[in-house]
């Protein structure tokens, strides 16, 4: 027996009637055309990859394929003799190695929306005529050019996900079912039907909007405005099984309640400290209760057998995990189960950091002189520190310490005035010039060295007046489109992380335009903090240019961007060298036109011929590796649009600009959880 939890909007949409004859059944001594095999799990849903580590992936390596099938624990390994199966193995997907042999497995589809040959081609039919149509439609707009240009990019681009879509399901077989026609015999428990109406009312109408307007621009079809179960049908649904409606019940007579015990209840004060949440588990253990961890990531199984290990519970416990959201735990005292929510336990086990740490303790300031540092005086420059002496003076021994300049000569500087020497700051690789004794180079040095400064400051003074004085774009609330975006995030975000993102929300809701510079190393999580300042962007009809130093990273952050918004209607384009000269014209043109929401590309996109429709957010990655002309650019961009600037190692002038208040600044010192460590290789 299972239990399953789910809600009414995950039951709304359809699905395949026939996914059970779909499952792959191999065995040893099958013979198998490796690439149809290699079809055949393709169009079962599952992504072929280099490495195959988790669920829905497989991948090739000669005569061996590795599948990790949803539902299978291990991934499994099939190693063939030219077209027959040799073997199959179990392997462990974390280190690769096999485990045990076995002589069949079932895979599974990895998907709920699946087509004969037959519905194929009548759907791809269908959609090319439909297409066809409103092409022919889009021609007789004469009043809006660029609209017709792009309705006509979209549907274009439409033909091309034709059979990933699940509109046509019902169209093109006897009947669509949902999840619930897979589960027989079940008893189906139901909390607030009221509730329940009024939010698939709600979940109906969003979804019938947004789709509205996607076919209004040529992105969607006209069946899949209408392609979700009404609720009069899925209450049908329903109530073929035996329903129980856990509302109170009122009695006829007397109007007396009638209470129904469910035998019910909630844990939230049993996980509040430390050792009560140990207390709860050892109560439950000892009871021979069913305890079961609903899960919603895959790296929260690892921290609660962390923390059960940390307990030193009895072993052979009756412990299960689930995946569901599970916002507040609670017990079938009764059945002697228990569903504990991971977030809520693992809430009680985060290390909060200390009150006192303050910005200094972050950011480590220079502190301490050793000798052999380079040193500066205020009246004499650069030196290096030799350490201290004892020097008698007027019959008194004194501390003084010792600095070394140019052509060996020594200076003593008396300790009580060691506040007119600080440590050198420039840069590690560079070995600076000692100043002379008795020059003037030092003066000189200092009066140029001023100058500059006071016209940069001048520049800065001018730049931020402007961007304090100008009125840019306030971001709405984060919408219900936001927040999908977010829950699909497959990792769990670091504390400092939701810090910065909702500082950074609210730089973005805010009038004033933004100026935010976020500090973290390599992998602390910068790029999903940007992706979803972009994602809001986007979700407010705004263009997004996200600007990077190499044609490399251009690249990288290019897949990342499309892997990460690939669930969403956002088209994202990159302009480098690595496109050609035509394709960055067609993109210019594109991007002019508003057809493009994302833009990522090198000083490229800095070009005269690069004029964005409506662009409400700049993301710089490593500002300062950007030449002089390209940051004069960037300045003009930034008195009126919101800019996000990310970087792991911030050049003194940016974070001095930022710790006195010029622009705000968010830091990231936390690493996800199991990290790898960056490893160089020269």
């Amino acid at each position: 027996k299972k239990l399953i939890i789910t809600s009414a909007e995950a039951l709304s949409f359809p699905i395949s009637e026939n996914v059970y004859d779909y499952i792959l059944k191999i065995k040893i001594s099958d013979k198998f055309d490796i690439s149809l095999l290699s079809l055949d799990l393709i169009n079962l849903g599952y992504e072929r990859c280099e490495i195959t580590e988790s669920k829905g992936q497989f991948s090739i390596r000669g005569s061996i394929i590795d599948i990790f099938s949803i539902n299978s624990e291990n991934p499994i390994r099939i190693d063939f003799f030219a077209d027959e199966i040799e073997s199959i193995k179990y392997f462990d997907s974390d280190n690769q190695t096999s485990l045990y042999a076995i002589d069949n497995a079932e895979i599974y589809p990895c998907k709920e929306i699946i087509f004969t040959k037959e519905e194929e081609n009548k759907i791809l039919k269908c959609a090319e005529d439909e297409i066809e149509k409103r092409l022919n439609a889009v021609k007789n707009l004469s009043d809006n050019s660029s609209l017709k240009e792009e309705i006509t990019d979209n549907l274009n681009q439409l033909r091309n996900c034709v059979l990933s879509r699940p509109s046509y399901l019902s169209k093109f077989t006897n009947k669509s079912v949902n999840f619930l026609s897979y589960v027989k015999d079940a008893i189906i428990v139901t909390d607030s039907i009221n509730s329940i109406i009024s939010g698939y009312s709600d979940h109906i109408k969003n979804y019938t909007l947004l789709y509205s307007q996607l076919y209004e621009k040529g992105k969607a079809f006209a069946c899949e405005i209408d392609s979700l179960f009404k609720f009069d049908k899925l209450l049908e649904i329903i109530q073929q099984q035996q329903v129980l409606y856990t509302e109170q019940l009122y009695a006829q007579k007397n109007n007396t309640d009638i209470n129904i015990d469910i035998n019910v209840r909630i844990t939230a004060n049993y996980f509040k400290t430390y050792q009560s949440c140990k207390d709860a588990l050892v109560s439950y253990i000892n009871n021979k209760y069913k305890i079961v961890f609903c899960l919603l990531k895959d790296n929260q199984k690892e921290n609660i057998n962390e923390i059960i290990s940390s307990y030193e519970l009895k072993e052979n416990s009756d412990i299960k995990y689930i995946y569901c959201e599970l916002p507040q735990g609670f017990e079938l005292y009764k059945s002697k189960i228990v569903f504990i929510s991971a977030t809520e336990i693992l809430k009680t086990h985060i290390k909060k950091p200390s009150a006192s740490k303050n910005a200094k303790d972050k950011l480590k300031f220079f502190s301490d002189i050793a000798p052999g540092d380079f040193v500066v005086h205020d009246i004499f420059g650069i030196g290096k520190y030799k350490g201290c002496e004892q020097i008698l003076s007027e019959g008194v021994r004194k501390d003084f310490a010792v600095i070394e300049y140019a052509q060996e000569s020594m200076m003593y500087v008396p300790l009580d005035q060691m506040h007119t020497v600080s440590k050198y700051i420039g840069n590690s690789d560079n070995v600076p010039r000692l100043s002379k004794l008795g020059s003037t180079e030092w003066k000189e040095s200092k009066a140029k060295t001023k100058r500059a400064v006071e016209q940069m400051a001048a520049e800065l003074l001018e730049l931020y007046s402007k961007r304090e004085q100008a009125q840019g774009y306030a971001f709405a609330k984060d919408s219900v489109w936001q927040s999908e975006f977010e829950n699909a995030f497959i990792y769990e975000e670091t504390d400092e992380q939701l810090k910065c993102i909702d500082e950074i929300k609210a730089d973005m809701e805010d009038t004033r335009p933004m100026d935010r510079l976020l500090c973290g190393d390599v992998g602390y999580g910068k790029t999903e903090v940007a992706q979803r300042a972009a994602f809001k962007a986007v979700d407010n009809n705004k263009q997004v240019a996200v600007l990077v130093p190499t044609t490399v990273l251009a690249l990288q952050h290019y897949k990342n961007f499309c892997e990460r918004f690939s669930s969403f209607p956002i088209t994202i384009e990159m302009m480098s060298r690595f496109k050609t000269k035509a394709q960055q014209t067609e993109i210019a043109k594109r991007i002019k036109a508003g057809k493009i929401d994302i833009l990522i590309g090198t000083h490229r996109i800095l070009s005269d011929d690069v004029a964005f429709k409506d662009l409400g957010l700049l993301i710089i990655d490593e500002e300062q590796r950007f030449g002089v002309a390209h940051k004069e650019k960037i300045k003009k961009y930034k008195t009126n649009i919101d800019v996000l600037t990310l970087t792991a190692t911030p050049i003194p002038r940016t974070l001095h600009m930022s710790m006195i208040g010029i622009r705000d600044i968010s830091i990231i010192n936390e690493p996800p959880k199991n990290r790898y460590p960056v490893i160089t290789f020269v």
